[in-house]
């Protein structure tokens, strides 16, 4: 009798949102076991971990290990270029056995080290050894600001349907040009999908890009402004209160990003209490930030 659910895999690593490494499918392809009672099983072949008597076996126990520390790595990120021992215990079902001869294929490869039958042919412990492989693809770019060279940008990605942050870094220092100052950001691993990206500062106006991860390298530049910097050149002065002002009077219409930097009275709203804030800003009455 022979069962077949898919490709052969050694593991199957899957990066969480959270930022550790869940393990969602069995580590091992292929089991040959043998009946107590009626016909043999020949070669079971399968993604998902076999539970109760559906496959004559279930897991036991499982765990996975830095091959050079020793240190447990469950629920822990593998980092990419380690060895690591993956252990695993299956149990027979009633009525079934494991045979002597018991296989285990790796990848299409039988696995000769790392496979013990207990004397009483009830369970079966295998250990693989294997290096951690990196996935996902970098997302890289620069981001733009401005007022001050030593205060951090933080750029967050976040995958699209979730609120948890898959993956959060800070940049600061970078190149100075006029009053904007242009810094390099990277993500590694980034596993394909659809993210928001959010770019944050100090007195600046968070911005949110959309990015689209396949299995290609993906560069987006971002450029964030200061609260007030309706026009973007990193200044609030009286072109931005006259942007804000022909809004109001719907001769201009302020639209994305630009209509969040003007919304700095704070009640999500464009109208008057935003112009005279600015006006109070540009006049050193009272400051923005």
């Amino acid at each position: 009798m022979t069962q077949e659910n898919g490709a052969d895999a050694l593991l199957s690593v899957d990066n969480a949102p959270n930022g550790t490494y869940a393990f969602q499918k069995t580590f091992v392809s292929r089991f040959d076991a043998t009946l107590r009672e009626g016909e043999p099983h020949e070669s079971y072949r399968f993604n998902e971990i076999p539970s109760g008597a559906t496959h004559g076996f279930s897991v036991d126990s499982y765990w996975v290990k830095d091959e050079e520390t020793g240190e447990s790595m469950v629920s822990k990120e593998l980092q990419s270029g380690r060895k690591y021992r993956f252990g695993i215990t299956y149990k027979a079902a009633p009525n079934n056995s494991f045979a002597d001869d018991f296989k285990v294929f790796v990848e299409g490869k039988e696995l000769t080290d790392g496979v013990t039958v207990s004397k009483e042919k009830d369970n079966v412990h295998i250990e693989v050894v294997f290096t951690m492989t990196a996935t996902g693809v970098e997302v890289s770019g620069s981001a733009v600001s401005f007022q001050s060279e030593t205060e951090p940008v933080t750029l967050q990605l976040i995958e699209q349907g979730k609120t948890d942050v898959f993956k959060e870094t800070t940049v600061s220092g970078g190149t100075k040009s006029g009053n904007k100052y242009t810094v390099d950001y990277a993500f590694t691993e980034v596993p394909a999908g659809t993210y928001t990206l959010n770019v944050m500062k100090k007195n600046h106006v968070t911005r949110e890009y959309t990015v689209t991860v396949g299995t290609d390298s993906v560069k987006q530049d971002v450029v964030i402004q200061l609260l007030g910097d309706v026009n973007g050149d990193g200044k609030v002065n009286m072109k931005d209160w006259n942007n804000v002002y022909a809004h109001v009077n719907k001769t201009t219409e302020l639209k994305d990003y630009a209509l969040k930097c003007a919304e700095v009275s704070g009640d999500k709203k464009i109208n008057m209490k935003d112009w005279n804030r600015i006006y109070a800003h540009v006049n050193k009455t009272k400051l923005l930030w």
